[in-house]
């Protein structure tokens, strides 16, 4: 297992230049015609964070000790799980 794990890292190592091009492109795409541009990609959810960590930690009294970091380690695993099921139904999307 950790053979194998070895060669897949080595084998994006290898293909870096193609990865970071995607990726390069993708981000183009994306926020093409947007006002903030990449500056949106690390707003958004530092706004959010922001926001429910007051919103919880002033109204709601949860009474979590840093709650914040609690809060933005849902967060993370949420936003990855989100964004993951959104790609993966609009390639369905596509090909169907």
């Amino acid at each position: 297992m950790i053979e194998a794990m070895k060669n897949t890292f080595l084998e994006t190592y290898r293909f870096r230049e193609v990865l970071y091009n995607t990726l390069l492109q993708d981000l183009k795409l994306k926020y093409k015609r947007t006002l903030l541009g990449y500056f949106w990609s690390l707003l958004n959810p530092i706004l959010q964070l922001v926001v429910l960590s007051f919103v919880f930690s002033h109204f709601m009294r949860l009474g979590v000790r840093e709650y914040a970091l609690f809060l933005f380690s849902g967060l993370l695993a949420w936003n990855f799980f989100h964004n993951t099921v959104l790609a993966c139904s609009s390639s369905v999307y596509r090909v169907a």
